[in-house]
This record gives structure tokens, sequence and C-alpha cells, in this order.
């Protein structure tokens, strides 16, 4: 293999992992904008945000406490480079409660504004 290209090899590498520490942080940023912004009565609902690579979430388990940004962290740490990440709530209510209020674009626009 010439030098040239292990040069580019080495880049494309580099580059798929900046993208992927990228779209880590903004999933973060999310999942922290999100826990902000939803209405708080019980503190469930809250507590139900998490992150994951497996393609679904489970409902938080008493104590209702909010996934940290050092857990979101860890959940994403294996993985792939594009691998999906998913951000949800697995709260039985999380749809009513938007649909009363609204809250997740606020969310998003908040956690875009960060990176800007």
């Amino acid at each position: 293999m010439s030098r040239n290209v292990m040069a580019m090899t080495v880049l494309a590498h580099d580059l798929e992992r900046v993208v992927k520490d990228f779209g880590d942080e903004v999933a973060l940023d999310l999942l922290d904008e999100l826990v902000i912004a939803t209405p708080k009565r019980t503190g469930r609902a809250r507590a139900g945000w998490r992150v994951s690579t497996s393609g679904s979430v489970a409902p938080p388990q008493p104590p209702y406490r909010r996934m940290s940004r050092s857990e979101g962290r860890s959940a994403l740490k294996g993985r792939a480079a594009g691998q999906d990440a998913t951000l949800g709530n697995a709260v039985p209510y999380i749809k009513k409660v938007h649909a009363r209020r609204p809250f997740i674009p606020q969310a998003m626009a908040r956690a875009g504004a960060k990176r800007r």
C-alpha cells in the first residue's frame, strides 16, 4: 500500500470517528434538553428519557432518576460508525404529556442552538 493510500485511509478513519463523536454529543445535548423541557409532575416522565443503541429503551424503574450524561456516553460507547442511536421515553403516558404541551420541538431547537 502506498503512503498516499495509507494516509487517506487514516484520514477517512479519523473523519468517521469525529463524525460519530459529534453525533454522540448532539444526542447527549438533546437528551439533556428533553429532560429539561418535559413537564414535571412526579418526575417519572423526565426520568424516562434514555439513549440506546439497541433501537428501544426500557421504562424507568424506581427510584426514578434521569440518565446522566456519563451514562448516556457509556450507552453510546460501543456504537459503531453508522449505527443508529435511539433517544426515547418508555413511560406509557409520554405521548399524552406531549399532546397536552408539545415540548419536543423546543428541546430540539435548544439542543441544535448549542452546536452553532
